[in-house]
């Protein structure tokens, strides 16, 4: 949320970050805390609050609320600070920010083509070609 109205100084940001399904979700959102008060424009007397707001399909989402009372001063030069002082405290403490896998699934009802001597077409470019997987979830 952005004050735009600017009827006083106090501008209120939220900062979202997911977390694996494997992390200390208490530890998680204490550590988001500690990063927003060690920056030196977050206002301590109005927060930071952090909130778990979902269970997503690939991390649980957290929220980070600050609030900072000088925006002449820049409003994202803060927020970066915040989001370095969270990934430098989650790398410390070995929190995972997941992103999401898919998983691709090639069906044919008539089976891999064939080459003319009757080997099949996708064995031998599979042969000359890296694979790669991909999954749906997270890691």
């Amino acid at each position: 949320m952005i004050n735009w109205s600017f009827s006083d100084r106090l501008v209120g940001f939220k900062i979202g970050v997911g977390v694996s399904y494997d992390t200390d979700i208490h530890k998680a959102m204490d550590l988001m805390v500690q990063s927003a008060k060690g920056v030196r424009r977050v206002l301590e007397d109005h927060g930071p609050v952090c909130q778990l707001k979902n269970f997503g399909d690939s991390s649980v989402d957290l929220e980070l609320r600050i609030w900072i009372g000088d925006p002449e001063n820049g409003i994202s030069n803060v927020v970066s600070a915040v989001r370095l002082a969270i990934w430098d405290a989650f790398q410390t403490h070995r929190i995972e920010i997941p992103f999401p896998h898919r998983d691709v699934h090639i069906k044919s009802s008539a089976g891999p083509p064939k080459a003319a001597d009757g080997t099949s077409i996708l064995f031998s470019c599979l042969c000359d070609v890296p694979t790669f997987e991909m999954t749906h979830g997270f890691t």
